[in-house]
């Protein structure tokens, strides 16, 4: 037989192809893609997820070959508040194909007002679940429950009995379930977290009396935090409470009530230390001598948001006493009903020093000086403050004494007192007062002793004092810009203090009539007063 030209071999391969589509019929009946809709009515023939019977979903496709795009959204957005990438699940969220300001197309905050609570978190001791997996603490922490068995190993099964026994295994983390727990806690030198899960209504140390429930000392840089429990029930003669000594101690949510130290700190007796405390309240506990809740010797304190309500002193300090060149600085601090033989709130000694914003203090009693006393080389810095129904004696004052020290107060109210005066300026001393109401004392107003380092009332409004406005080297205002006139409060005479509303009337004359330079929370002019000048709102 003859031999087939190559070409002609060539020329035959197509008809004997098997993979080549059929297209004998109309081109538009062919399905390339094979997701059943023809290329006449699949508007891609290329891809089987795009033809008419398909959701048209967020990816600026026609999906569904309609002509339109995304018109089947499906990411949802939530709110992302505290702006860590992880959006809030509580609001259902939004569905959208288009991002919308301040959203992320996840649910998975489980607190959307906390930047460092969010899933992959690192879940630090504080009995927050800060990586959103359900579980508070679930890093390296023990559980201590007060109605287990003993001997116990720390673990949700087997959970230890006391505090003291986590912290003497070694553990530096201790989740502590609701109870009362009858010890005296000793922190080891590395510091611990003790964090009451349920807060202190339900979770106490008491020491019944039998030493204090709290010690931390000579634990250096190592932070101790305490949050969520009750210090109770302690006496000692020093700190009944808790004593802190060269160590550095935060406490947050936490409450100490009814201890008692022979001799210094009702509460807290501190050397050489760091004190952080954190919506903290200090309620009936007793001094035999100096600071009824706190004593501070050579130590910095700073005070967020604490209350010190019926704390006494037998001697100095119905709430706290500093000397050694201590600090504090505090914010948003109320005194009630606090009791000295002197110094119902604050005695600062030794070079000592008090910066306090957002302080309100009433019905403080003292035999003398019912606010505080400032002395001796010492330092007090008051803004935004009301000083309502505090009591001295005569011969001191109803808010502030200050003695060889300064003081300054600047946006501050001061009314209804008892005492020489509502303000006294010993010798020797620098004071400086503005943008201040200071009215309706049972003695004078203010009243300023010879010689003087320095006094300067300005923006203020003195007036209606029964003993007079002014005594002493000063017997009417000392500036122009002073008045005399009634402020016009909201309430006040009130039988108890705390019913009375210290905010000016409109039609006050120490509204919008304040010193210069700085405005009111609402952007007017600054008035006169605690709730005057960029601190005002509280």
């Amino acid at each position: 037989m003859p031999a087939v030209p190559f070409l002609a071999l060539l020329l035959l391969l197509p008809a004997c192809s098997s993979d080549t589509p059929d297209d004998s019929g109309p081109s538009g009946d062919v399905d390339r893609d094979g997701d059943g809709y023809p290329a006449g009515e699949d508007c891609d023939d290329t891809d089987p997820s795009i033809h008419p019977d398909t959701a048209d979903t967020c990816n600026e496709v026609d999906d569904d070959c309609d002509g339109q795009v995304d018109e089947d959204p499906d990411v949802v957005w939530f709110p992302d508040a505290d702006d860590d990438g992880f959006g809030d699940p509580s609001t259902g969220g939004t569905v959208s194909c288009s991002s919308m300001a301040g959203t992320v197309s996840n649910g998975l905050d489980c607190d959307d007002a906390d930047g460092s609570v969010h899933p992959g978190a690192e879940d630090v001791c504080d009995g927050i679940d800060q990586d959103c997996d359900g579980i508070a603490d679930d890093d390296d922490s023990a559980i201590v429950d007060a109605s287990a068995e003993p001997g116990g190993d720390g673990s949700a099964g087997a959970p230890f009995q006391r505090i003291q026994e986590g912290l003497d295994a070694g553990w530096t983390c201790l989740r502590v379930e609701p109870g009362t727990y009858a010890e005296t806690v000793w922190v080891p030198g590395h510091g611990a977290r003790i964090v009451g899960v349920d807060g202190p209504s339900v979770t106490a140390i008491d020491a019944g009396c039998s030493g204090r429930p709290m010690n931390v000392v000579h634990t250096g840089d190592a932070v101790t935090h305490v949050q969520g429990v009750t210090l109770a029930g302690g006496c000692e003669s020093a700190g009944g409470g808790l004593l802190a000594v060269g160590s550095v101690v935060e406490c947050e949510n936490v409450v100490l009530s009814a201890n008692q130290a022979g001799s210094s700190g009702g509460g807290v007796y501190t050397e050489g230390s760091t004190i952080v405390l954190a919506g903290v309240t200090f309620e009936g506990n007793v001094a035999g001598a100096y600071g009824g809740a706190i004593y501070a010797d050579g130590s910095t304190l700073l005070l967020y948001g604490v209350t010190f309500t019926g704390n006494q002193s037998l001697k100095l300090g119905g709430a706290f006493m500093l000397e050694g060149a201590s600090s504090m600085e505090g914010t948003g601090l109320v005194f009630d009903a606090n009791k000295a033989y002197g110094v119902a709130v604050g005695f600062l000694i030794g070079a000592s020093r008090a910066v306090l914003t957002q302080v309100d203090a009433r019905a403080n009693v003292a035999d003398y000086s019912a606010g505080f006393f400032v002395q001796d080389s010492g330092r007090l810095v008051v803004t935004n403050a009301v000083f309502d129904d505090n009591r001295a004696s005569i011969g001191y004052s109803s808010s502030v004494d200050v003695y060889s020290s300064q003081a300054e107060l600047r946006n501050v109210t001061v009314t209804r007192g008892t005492g020489t005066a509502a303000v006294v300026v010993w010798p020797n001393s620098s004071f400086t007062m503005r943008d201040t109401i200071v009215t309706a004392h049972a003695g004078y107003g203010v009243s300023t002793q010879s010689p003087l380092s320095a006094f300067s009332a300005t923006y203020s409004n003195v007036w209606g004092n029964a003993g007079g406005n002014w005594y002493g080297v000063y017997t009417s205002a000392p500036d122009a810009t002073d008045i005399s006139a009634d402020p016009l409060f909201v309430a006040s005479g009130s039988a108890d203090p705390w019913d009375d509303d210290l905010h000016l009337r409109a039609g006050s004359p120490c509204e919008n009539t304040g010193s210069g330079g700085e405005t009111d929370p609402d952007g007017s002019a600054r008035d006169m007063g605690a709730f005057g000048g960029p601190g005002g709102s509280w």
